[in-house]
């Protein structure tokens, strides 16, 4: 054992150096200057609508962090990372601030967009279309828009070509639309194909009757880019809804089991029930602190509250359905394990016991961190090789966007990678494997079967071509189930939340914002929480537990 764990250690050393040294080279961030604060994007964005003479506080509200994803995923396609970075900070900003304001059951809102650095990017007055408003030509409300332009965003329009103008007659006033494009901003998709199209920079402005009511600048993609890359991603979706029908199949059959051990009185209900109650309040919480990101996708034509209580019910339901399925796997798991693999579950029972800091939680624990820090090693090397020698393509991460629109933005790692540690660890690896080892007597099918339906619930990433995860998870999916076989399932449950922890710290890590860098600072403390454990039990003996 002594030899094994030098090994772990090994792994360790050598996965965190290759992790830290190529992580920049294996997975691309975003070059993106978050210096301003979310109440500083806050107050910039009301301050923005008073000088409409619109009271902010007379509105719900909701702030979230955005990408323009179909712009960035040309540009880094056509142009590579650092250009489209020096493209997002130059010329126009791709990850940007929405703002929304409006109120329960009203047509009438304000949504505005806002550059990291404060700076108007886009803006829409949503009115009725009964509104009253005037009936300008055409030529009239364009000296508007371009006024507009000139004065309020100061752009120069003589580097601009008018595109395109267009009236439209509503009950009770005209609008009318013009877009105007960059001269000279064309770039190419595939210049030797004439019919791909060009991408370009466009700016757009819309009058309401005499009023501006919508500006944006943006990136044109060609169609048949966004056609293409349709196409592909809904590959990614397909394999994605066959490994959620599979999953499905597999607590299922849980249950079927849980129901037929249960009547042999081989099913312990009590100890599944930890497991389950932790993943369900991981769900509930996750969903809680997600409620700006409930607001900003209000539809207002439901009353807001309604809204509001049909998501939280939606939530609770969701927390539910999901701690009920882990339960439901982790006791058909337990009983099975117990007759297939019964030195797998020797630190969950003292878990389940209440017996958190015992020698074999501490090993564990430990060899868990060996094998989730050799693991990204791992996927660093898989990429990096992928992305060099294989047109492995993947799109820049930036803080993540999600994240920055929740509550608590440090937490949600923790929450998470917990969620997902318990449920994924106890349906792919305590259930499935011994399930599958009882059903078909081979152990390396046990292991591959749960590893490649694991492996493709992670193919809607935006990971290019769309089985590149597929093959990634299914090699370590099988390295996996047989860790669990071997030094347990406590092992891969930290192993498998360390890595998720770690990697969703990462990014908030990078940013160049002080307080977005303690977001990132306390997600990876919350990733180090299990450390706990080892750590009291070497301060409750007075020794070192064996070297991992």
């Amino acid at each position: 054992m002594k030899f094994a764990d030098g090994l772990f250690a090994l792994g360790a050393v050598l996965g965190t150096a290759l992790f830290l040294a190529y992580y920049d080279a294996a997975f691309p961030a975003a070059a993106i200057d978050l210096q301003l604060s979310r109440s500083e994007i806050r107050g910039l964005a009301d301050d923005y609508v008073r000088e409409l003479e619109v009271d902010p506080d007379t509105f719900e509200s909701a702030l979230t962090f955005e990408v323009d994803g179909g712009a960035a995923v040309f540009l880094q396609r056509v142009l590579g990372l650092r250009e489209t970075s020096r493209f997002a900070r130059d010329e126009l900003a791709l990850w940007n601030w929405r703002a929304r304001w409006f109120r329960s059951g009203e047509i009438e809102e304000y949504v505005l967009r806002l550059t990291p650095d404060g700076r108007a990017l886009r803006f829409l007055h949503t009115i009725p279309e009964a509104a009253a408003g005037d009936s300008l030509s055409q030529d009239s409300a364009l000296a508007i828009a371009g006024s507009f332009v000139t004065d309020e965003l100061g752009i120069d329009l003589t580097e601009w070509r008018l595109e395109d103008q267009s009236t439209e007659a509503r009950e009770n006033r005209l609008d009318h639309s013009f877009t105007w494009e960059l001269v000279g901003s064309e770039i190419e998709w595939r210049p030797d194909d004439p019919e791909a199209g060009t991408a370009s920079r466009r700016l757009s402005v819309e009058v309401f009757g005499s009023d501006v009511g919508y500006f944006s600048q943006f990136l044109e993609v060609p169609e048949k880019f966004e056609r293409e890359q349709s196409k592909e991603t809904s590959g990614g979706m397909l394999l994605t809804l066959v490994s959620l029908a599979l999953m499905a199949a597999l607590v299922i059959a849980a249950l079927v089991v849980a129901i037929v051990r249960y009547k042999r009185e081989q099913i312990r209900w009590r100890p599944s029930l930890l497991l389950g109650a932790v993943v369900g309040a991981a769900v509930l919480v996750s969903g809680l602190l997600s409620y700006p990101l409930l607001k900003s996708g209000y539809p207002t034509e439901w009353p807001f509250n309604v809204y509001i209580l049909a998501a939280l019910i939606g939530v609770l339901i969701g927390a539910a359905l999901y701690g009920l399925a882990v339960w439901v796997s982790a006791a058909a798991g337990e009983s099975l394990s117990l007759e297939s693999f019964p030195d797998a579950l020797t630190a969950l029972r003292d878990w389940v016991a209440r017996r958190w800091f015992t020698r074999a939680a501490a090993v564990e624990t430990l060899r868990g961190y060996a094998v989730g820090l050799a693991f990204l090693g791992y996927v660093t090397a898989f990429y990096l090789v992928g992305r060099r020698y294989l047109g492995v393509w993947l799109p820049a991460e930036s803080p993540h966007s999600q994240l920055l629109g929740m509550y608590l933005p440090w937490l949600v790692p923790l929450l998470i990678a917990t969620q997902a540690a318990v449920s994924e660890e106890v349906l792919f690896r305590l259930f499935a494997v011994p399930f599958f080892k009882r059903l078909l007597r081979v152990t390396f099918l046990a292991l591959l079967i749960p590893a490649v339906i694991w492996a493709l619930g992670h193919s809607s990433y935006p990971v290019y071509p769309v089985y590149v995860r597929g093959i990634e998870l299914t090699i370590a999916g099988v390295v996996f189930g047989w860790v669990f076989i071997r030094y347990g399932l406590v092992t891969m449950l930290v192993a498998h939340y360390a890595i998720d922890a770690i990697l969703l710290a990462m990014p908030l890590l990078r940013a160049s914002g002080g307080s977005y860098l303690g977001y990132g600072v306390a997600a990876l403390v919350c990733a180090a929480l299990p450390l706990a454990v080892p750590l009291v039990v070497v301060l409750r003996r007075g020794a070192r537990p064996p070297a991992t």
